[in-house]
């Protein structure tokens, strides 16, 4: 039987949301307490996880293209230690003004 899939937002569901300012580097992002063990129960059940992002602050000159790999690559490596498995990853680094 096929996995189910969950799409998940990275910031505020995966991580800290800064309202008013961009996580631009792996010193600025913080789990929410709690989101790693959601994240793990739902690999226990066999969910396939993907994570969704708007990251305008690429496009918007920031931070690089480069740092949010970076970033992420951290993300995945705690996770991946923790037991959380991520299918994928999409970002969209395009401003609103972009369409």
């Amino acid at each position: 039987m096929p996995a189910k899939t969950v799409f998940l937002d990275r910031d505020g569901v995966i991580s800290v949301f800064t309202p008013n300012d961009y996580i631009k580097n792996w010193k600025e992002f913080k789990f929410i307490p709690g989101a790693v063990e959601g994240l793990k129960i739902l690999c226990k059940n066999n969910y396939r996880l993907v994570i969704i992002s708007n990251q305008a602050g690429v496009n918007k000159g920031l931070f690089t293209k480069k740092s949010l790999d970076d970033l992420t690559k951290k993300m995945l490596d705690v996770l991946k230690k923790q037991g959380v498995e991520v299918a994928k990853i999409y970002y969209c680094p395009h401003t609103p003004e972009e369409n």
